[in-house]
């Protein structure tokens, strides 16, 4: 997900400062509102009934945040002045847009329901004594809780997917080994994906280590089934020869490029979620 940085935080404050916000054109904060929004609710895609809503949910989200900017930087003394806290703020305004969209619709409000309900029996949520419960900013019910869940049912799917095509060899090991394990880390550890990528760069690792490491990693997964086969296929691979006349096994990322071991983590994964996503036969639909 992107993150706002300090440059970002000084240039959206400098659009709240226009003099006619009505009329302000907002430009850069719509950009980093059009990087951070669409992976959040494609990952939650499914609690909202038609594409349209969710369109809705993020026109209007913005729309919102633009006129409360001002707001935010000049009239709120609680609010910390900080990159971290205007990104927090900006997804609680999405988060309750979702809400208020859901309850707008009959097929919506089942879906609210329905989260209600799990998050009643999974967190102990408390509601009020005419069945409401009271969202505000900065507040989501625990229901990003539930959606933290669906994202982690995703990862499982694309996890499973990555193996597969790992044992058909349909891509170069190391960047599959580096998906792979940097998902693992994220299940296992809870970690967050550039904190995972930064573990494997110090490490170091070669790519025989690196199976070492996912192979304890998946032991951990029991949704997960993989054969002594499966993971024959996979040592194969890292027991062919490269061009400088060691093992693939042997070599670490710095053999494969000549870019910084963090810098073609990052870059090989970010390219293989863009052709996962691509690919995928269940999206409803794409921004």
């Amino acid at each position: 997900m992107y993150q706002i940085t300090q440059e970002d935080f000084l240039q959206i404050r400098a659009e709240a400062l226009e003099e006619n916000p009505e009329a302000a054109a907002f430009t850069v904060t719509f950009e980093v509102m059009e990087r951070m929004f669409p992976p959040y609710l494609y990952a939650r895609r499914g609690s909202f009934p038609c594409k349209e809503d969710l369109e809705d949910c993020l026109m209007t989200a913005e729309m919102r945040i633009a006129q409360r900017l001002r707001r935010y930087y000049f009239e709120r003394a609680d609010m910390e002045q900080t990159p971290e806290s205007l990104q927090r703020w900006m997804f609680a305004v999405l988060k309750n847009c979702h809400y208020t969209v859901l309850r707008q619709s009959e097929a919506g409000r089942e879906v609210l329901n329905r989260l209600q309900q799990q998050t009643a029996r999974d967190l102990g949520v408390t509601y009020t004594g005419d069945g409401q419960m009271i969202l505000d900013e900065g507040n989501d019910g625990g229901f990003d809780d539930l959606f933290r869940r669906e994202e982690t049912a995703q990862m499982r799917d694309l996890l499973t997917r990555c193996f597969t095509e790992t044992a058909q060899g349909k891509n170069d090991v190391q960047i599959l080994l580096a998906w792979m394990t940097v998902g693992a880390l994220m299940l296992c550890r809870d970690m967050k994906k550039k904190d995972a990528i930064a573990l494997i760069s110090d490490a170091d690792p070669t790519m025989r280590e690196l199976l070492s490491l996912l192979r304890r990693l998946l032991s951990q997964l029991d949704w997960l089934t993989l054969s002594d086969r499966d993971w024959t296929v996979i040592g194969e691979r890292l027991d062919r020869m490269h061009a400088d006349g060691r093992s693939v096994g042997d070599l670490k990322f710095g053999d494969f490029t000549g870019q910084s071991t963090r810098e073609y983590i990052s870059k090989s994964i970010n390219k293989r979620n863009d052709a996962f996503r691509r690919s995928a036969s269940d999206l409803e639909f794409e921004f």
